[in-house]
């Protein structure tokens, strides 16, 4: 049952629930566009290890923000306007973050066209946490600074100090005449002036011309490159600054460039790519490693050592790395770079030509948007430090491998996919997994075209995977050769048992391994399963099938992401749960030792946000959000006990109209139960009666407590705007069958709409409809099956399967053929095999039979559905003479990325609702149009009240 106490602490906490009393209702307004900018979200929160200091962003959608430092043991909350990324220090006692430029300032600077580099630069604050006092540095570019324990840390800056001049030196006489002292001309560097700096003692030590610069992970160690330009040559300084010693510890210095440093957890090796080479382009990298102690670094890997392919060498598009217990480098190799020949013709003289070709793995626009990765593509190999020798361990024959346990395991997982890539065209991703052992690089090929779950144990002892094909867990001993059943007989699913897309159906993931990989723990939709990857032992439900009986969905919280194995000792073993019958969520948390089902911590109508906790102590922080509610954040200790809110990110909302939602449930027209969402304005009267707007994408129902701000829209109505201005939303769930998702739309969406349309204070005559993307496409084929919509928007809708089929997703590259045989489309079957259902599902074939007016937006720069799509069917709608607008938003995407179009759109989008709705005029933009010689100058937005209506 839910802790009461905990529930009314909780709500207590929450500013955004209202009490419904007449005098607050009569003082709130409704939401305008204009409330965008000052409408602001939290982000970038985070606590100190020592669990003492909270510090969060809260910022508006447009203008300057502040960076919030709240203290756990007193309460004090204490801001600074304009703080960003902020970080607190391993050490607990200070926090470094930018202080960014005012934002109405910089955006006149741009107005008046002042150049990039005059525009005002980042600074730095340091906030010291016992003095209670902050450090401030201008011209500030970045900082940087370990995971554990020191207090030092790192910032480069914009400009060097200026240095004080030096005292001009007297002339002198050379056969009788005055003659001035000839200074060199200095060679300008690339470099930047960094500072490793200690807050708590002000130690500064000063480096210039700094190419690149690297902190390892217990912040006690820099690595240091300076590529200095001499004539005609380059001089390459490499240095390593011990913090604790604060002293300089020479690397290398030799002609030549170098690159890509990097260091042990600990700081005491170090290891880089070298060139000795002159060439600009193309260089040829060696690979250096330094360990303390050494008088200079030493080559441990060039194109001739033992192990490197022919013809390969270090590649510096990887950057080594080493094995969390240092005893291990990897690094990438590839063939080894050539220089081009010189190119002699003029641009006009070339030919440009994309030759495409049945063969091709890859269709050209696939290859276009991956051809930088691919020239850059590395292939794995390893260092072994003591053994002082190298094994490849990747190849173009198997491209891809994960070491587990942060490089230190013995077994890698080896991956390749290209010959199955003219498959993903049509049947999606698929791949071979090869066990690799990292001694000697030999590889046993385990699994040959796998769709679906497969990676390595914890321990790298076995690998576990999901087979589609029987729906059915199994692990890879690869010491024994076996393949071991996990699964089979448990009495439960382990598929996703909600699939309704034609292809096999995925599971439900893992939720973590045992030490040294004891047990793997499977979810099933509910409940947790802890099974011996051996298969010697009889698998355990872990949460007692609680889940299963109380319909509750629990899935296990990684607190530590760097623990290697979730179910240890330490954890406390965090269960997120969700209710499906009541939509409730929480934590749960599960005591192993006793072996006793999970025991419920906190259970209400919020959504809880993954929790973060303090790395030393016993205190977490998360965030909550019902529909009222913004997700603030909030801090507890570990079993949700102390609830304390810190934040209050949006106290303005009490003064504006905001809403209420509830769950509903009707019979579909095949007789299913389907639920949805109804959305209502929070001065609801019932004697009244209200325009509705139908939206649906899929399923929806599960996300009752999501929170949405005022915010200009990306591509669908904002269900807060709409009900604050009078409008009731309706979001009915959608269950497919295979080959008939117009039909599957209809039977879930007019059914709902039919039944909602019972309820006396829905207005029946004014419902709309809206939805985007595979939304989109159910909205314009609706409006062909039925005319009991008032009007509908659809934003990239597909309209023509048979086009659409064919088509490209311009944003990956892939063919679209693959979402229509196997994915979201659910046609099942190609065109030539069925071309019946290609023309049943879609909208031009039936576009005669529209009635309804329809507005489209469909951008020109979509990655998703191509933008000829919506072309089509307002070209047909227009042959047609139906009532139908498109919008067209240039050089944006499937879902607007651009602030201006977004707010056009939101302006536009409700303009066309109340007029068909609510019987407002019509825009000039609709009733006249905006002609090409008037866009950018005119926008239409002025009502229109000679047009019809």
């Amino acid at each position: 049952m839910i802790r009461i106490s905990l529930l009314i602490t909780l709500i207590a906490l929450s500013f955004g629930i209202y009490a419904q009393n007449n005098e607050n209702q009569t003082a709130k307004k409704p939401l305008g566009h204009d409330v965008y900018p000052i409408w602001k979200n939290i982000s970038n929160q985070q606590i100190s290890p020592d669990g003492n200091w909270i510090s969060y962003e809260i910022n508006p959608q447009k203008g300057d923000g502040y960076l919030y430092l709240y203290n756990v043991k007193t309460g004090k909350l204490d801001s600074i306007p304009r703080g960003k990324r902020a970080r607190i220090a391993p050490s607990s006692n200070y926090m470094a973050f930018k202080i960014v430029p005012q934002y109405d300032t910089l955006r006149k600077m741009k107005l008046d066209k002042v150049p990039k580099k005059k525009l005002p630069k980042d600074s730095l604050g340091i906030w010291l946490f016992e003095k209670d006092s902050i450090i401030k540095i201008a011209g500030v570019k970045a900082f940087d600074m370990g995971n554990i324990e020191s207090p030092w840390m790192l910032y480069t800056l914009y400009k060097a100090p200026k240095k004080p001049k030096e005292k001009e030196k007297k002339s002198f006489l050379f056969f009788g005449k005055k003659k001035k002292q000839q200074t060199k001309k200095e060679i300008k560097q690339d470099g930047d002036y960094l500072v490793v700096f200690n807050p708590l003692t002000d130690k500064r030590f000063p480096f210039e011309n700094i190419d690149e610069y690297k902190i390892n992970y217990y912040g006690n160690s820099i690595a240091l490159i300076a590529n200095n330009k001499k004539d005609s040559t380059q001089e390459t300084v490499v240095r390593l600054f011990n913090t604790a010693e604060e002293k300089i510890f020479p690397v290398l210095h030799k002609e030549g460039t170098a690159a890509k440093v990097n260091l042990d957890r600990k700081g005491g090796q170090l290891v880089f790519l070298f060139a000795a080479d002159t060439a600009k382009k193309n260089k040829v990298y060696d690979m250096y490693y330094w360990f303390y102690g050494d008088t200079a670094a030493r080559l441990i890997v060039d194109t001739l050592s033992k192990g490197m392919i022919a013809g390969w060498s270090p590649s510096i598009n990887s950057r080594p790395y080493f094995s969390r217990d240092a005893s291990r480098i990897f690094f990438g190799t590839a063939p080894k770079p050539v220089q081009e020949p010189k190119d002699t013709l003029l641009p006009e003289e070339k030919y440009h030509v994309d030759v495409w070709n049945y063969k091709d793995p890859q269709l050209q626009p696939q290859q276009k948007i991956n051809k930088k990765r691919e020239l850059r593509r590395t292939y794995s190999a390893v260092y072994f430090i003591g053994e002082k020798r190298m094994q490849q361990l990747a190849d173009t024959a198997m491209r891809n491998i994960r070491v587990p346990q942060d490089g230190n395991a013995n077994y890698a997982l080896g991956t390749e996919s290209r010959k199955y890539e003219r498959e993903i065209s049509w049947d999606g991703w698929y791949s071979d997994y090869y066990i690799v052992n990292v001694l000697d690089g030999s590889r046993e090929l385990v699994l040959e075209h796998h769709q679906d779950y497969a990676a390595l144990s914890t321990g790298a002892s076995y690998l576990l995977y999901y087979k589609n094909t029987d729906s059915s867990w199994y692990a890879y001993d690869h010491k024994a050769r076996k393949h071991i059943a996990l699964t089979k007989g448990l009495g439960v699913n382990f598929y996703d048992e909600e699939n309704d897309v034609p292809k096999l159906p995925s599971s439900y993931g893992i939720s973590g391994w045992y030490s040294n990989d004891k047990y793997v723990v499977i979810n099933d939709r509910y409940d947790l399963w802890r099974i011996d990857p051996s298969g010697r032992e009889k698998a355990v439900n872990l949460t007692k099938s609680y889940g299963r009986e109380h319909h509750i969905r629990f899935r296990a919280i990684t607190l530590n992401p760097a623990d290697h194995w979730y179910f240890n000792d330490e954890n406390p073993h965090l269960l997120r749960a969700f209710n499906e019958d009541n939509k409730q969520s929480g934590f749960y948390q599960l005591d192993l030792n006793e072996g006793s089902g999970p025991a419920e911590l906190i259970m209400s109508d919020h959504r809880y946000l993954y929790p973060i906790k303090a790395k030393d102590a016993n205190r977490l922080i998360w965030r909550c959000m019902s529909f009222t509610d913004y997700p603030d954040l909030y801090t507890s200790t570990t079993d949700f006990q102390d609830i304390k809110k810190i934040s209050n990110t949006n106290p303005q909302q009490k003064d504006y109209l905001w809403g209420s939602v509830e769950l509903v449930k009707w019979k579909a027209f095949d007789g299913q139960e389907l639920s949805g969402l109804l959305y209502k304005p929070e001065n609801f009267d019932s004697t009244k009666k209200y325009p509705v707007i139908v939206y649906f994408y899929e399923k929806y129902s599960d996300d009752i407590h999501n929170h949405y701000i005022p915010k200009p829209s990306h591509s669908i109505v904002n269900f807060t705007e709409y009900v604050s201005n009078g409008y009731i939303i309706f979001v009915p769930d959608i269950t497919y069958e295979i080959g008939h998702p117009a039909k599957s739309a209809y039977n879930a969406v007019v059914s709902g709409t039919e039944f909602i349309k019972k309820y006396p204070w829905v207005d029946g005559e004014h419902i709309g409809i809206q939805g985007q993307s595979w939304g989109g496409y159910q909205v314009a084929m609706l409006v062909t099956m039925t005319d009991i919509y008032a009007c509908a928007e659809a934003g990239a809708p597909v309209s023509n399967m048979f086009s659409a089929y064919g088509g490209i997703r311009w944003g990956s590259g892939l063919s679209r053929a693959f979402q229509y045989e196997k994915q979201q489309s659910r046609i099942g079957a190609t065109p030539w095999e069925n071309p019946e259902l290609y023309i049943e599902n879609s909208p031009v074939f039936h576009a005669d039979k529209v009635k309804t007016p329809l507005l489209i937006m469909h951008n020109d720069a979509d990655g998703a559905v191509p933008w000829w799509q919506g072309i089509e069917y307002f070209t047909d709608l227009r042959r047609l003479g139906k009532q139908v607008w498109m919008l067209s938003y240039n050089n944006d995407d499937h879902n607007l990325m651009k602030w201006p179009n977004r707010v056009d759109l939101s302006i536009r989008m409700m303009q066309f609702f109340d007029h068909f709705l609510k019987g407002e005029p019509m825009p000039v933009w609709m009733s006249q149009g905006i002609p090409a010689t008037k866009k950018g100058k005119e926008n239409a937005y002025e009502l229109d009240p000679s047009a019809d209506k």
